[in-house]
């Protein structure tokens, strides 16, 4: 059983055995309770698609935009008796302010004056969202990386801790395991001591994310198999990716024109799709059927190096003026990471360091060459480090292309196919069909 199976399970399971954790009051009312794990891991995805909808009564506050705690306390108040009453906004948007914090939060107003001669009584409104609250809802809290720099951290975890205190109500904190820096995640490391009764960990498969997200890509489902594996090829556990890629793949397959869906394309689509997400690039493929001296060659898509090739000799030139950077070192040293990670800049780096650091001290005649002219550069490997600082998007695309064989496409012999596989550029790089 995968983590989000078991947590989903363990959270609203309702069987005659068990009752699971938020439907189990005397287990969760009063409780702060935290779902951690990493930045586009799926845990908001995982609330709204498979706990939400199983508890009586819930609330979801997104704290992006909230500049108070005040208006925290309003979006609550407001969603919890809508929800309750069948109701949308019933107050103005010129009432900012409904409620006191910590222990007098939702202290009673009477009426409130919405526009000169007309008054809204909302005393009655006010008791019923209370009465829901305290009978057993779930505050759910999302999006603790945008909340705004105006509302204190210590203030904002008080607020939460008082809210499932007051009203023994449960209060779900869903966080990236990383969310804090600085000084706020000195504050973060005392508070949650102090705060959160209960942690789950949200840590899915890349098979187990993307069968949640696939439940609602049921005309996908031919293309199932090829796209799972495709995913589980490149490690991707990002809901955001996930979402996106399978939403052009589903408008790809969906338009007039349905040829381009096979295995073969559409491998290529998800890898082209999710290298441009991270990295921004896009590549042509070309056929080639003859050598630089004419002699006749197997026609083939360019692989990678030669899609490549050309573009990164413009960068190096636009770059470094006055070193001669060849193309062949530069692919030489992408090519012994066989692994995409997010720090293969880093690696890369600290490779020239080593090797090229040592051969510029070891060769007189390029550092006797350097220093007469007028670059700033000193040797070799400083060149090419800032070569590589000002184009990390461009190198960590060249190293995605090579690690998931984007040369193997060089196996084609057929221009249909290759029009194919540039249609699917165009359209990545554009978003026009």
């Amino acid at each position: 059983m995968s983590n989000t199976e078991k947590l989903e399970k363990y959270l609203i399971e309702d069987s005659k055995e068990r009752k699971g954790y938020f439907l189990d009051d005397d287990l969760s009312n009063g409780k702060v309770i935290m779902l951690s794990g990493k930045w586009g891991s799926g845990k908001t995805y995982f609330w709204d698609t498979k706990i939400k909808d199983s508890l009586k009564l819930h609330a979801y506050i997104s704290l992006y935009g909230k500049t108070s705690i005040k208006s925290i306390e309003s979006d609550l108040y407001m969603q919890i008796y809508s929800s309750t009453n069948n109701e949308g906004d019933f107050i103005s948007k010129t009432c900012s302010t409904l409620f006191t914090t910590y222990g007098k939060v939702f202290k009673p107003i009477s009426i409130i004056d919405v526009q000169e001669g007309e008054r809204l009584v909302i005393e009655d409104k006010h008791k019923k969202a209370i009465e829901s609250i305290q009978n057993s809802a779930v505050i759910c809290f999302d999006d603790f990386e945008r909340k705004s720099k105006e509302i204190d951290l210590n203030d904002l975890f008080g607020f939460i801790t008082q809210l499932a205190i007051n009203f023994n109500c449960k209060v779900v904190i869903i966080l990236n395991s990383d969310v804090f820096e600085g000084k706020e995640k000195d504050i973060f490391a005392n508070v949650k001591e102090k705060s959160v009764s209960k942690y789950l960990k949200f840590d899915p498969t890349c098979e187990s994310l993307f069968n949640m997200i696939f439940e609602k890509y049921a005309d996908l489902k031919n293309y199932e198999e090829i796209l799972k594996n495709t995913f589980s090829e490149v490690k991707i556990v990002n809901a955001r990716i996930l979402i996106q890629v399978l939403d052009n793949v589903r408008e790809w397959v969906n338009r007039p024109n349905t040829s381009g869906t096979s295995d073969f394309c559409l491998r290529y689509f998800v890898l082209v799709n999710t290298n441009f997400i991270l990295n921004h690039h896009t590549f042509k493929s070309k056929l080639i059927k003859a050598d630089k001296n004419g002699k006749e060659i197997l026609p083939s898509n360019a692989s990678w190096k030669q899609i490549d090739k050309s573009e990164l000799k413009d960068k190096i030139k636009s770059v470094v003026k006055y070193v001669n950077l060849d193309y062949e070192k530069i692919e030489t040293y992408i090519s012994e990471f066989n692994t995409y990670d997010s720090d293969f800049i880093e690696r890369l780096k600290h490779k020239v360091k080593i090797i090229e650091k040592q051969k510029d001290s070891e060769d007189s005649k390029i550092s006797s060459k350097l220093s007469k002219s007028k670059d700033v550069y000193t040797n070799y490997s400083e060149a090419l480090l800032d070569l590589i600082d000002e184009n990390k998007s461009f190198f960590r695309s060249l190293h995605f292309m090579k690690c998931f064989r984007i040369n193997v496409y060089g196996d084609s012999n057929n221009q249909a196919e290759v029009d194919f596989l540039n249609e699917i550029n165009d359209f990545i790089e554009t978003g026009i069909i």
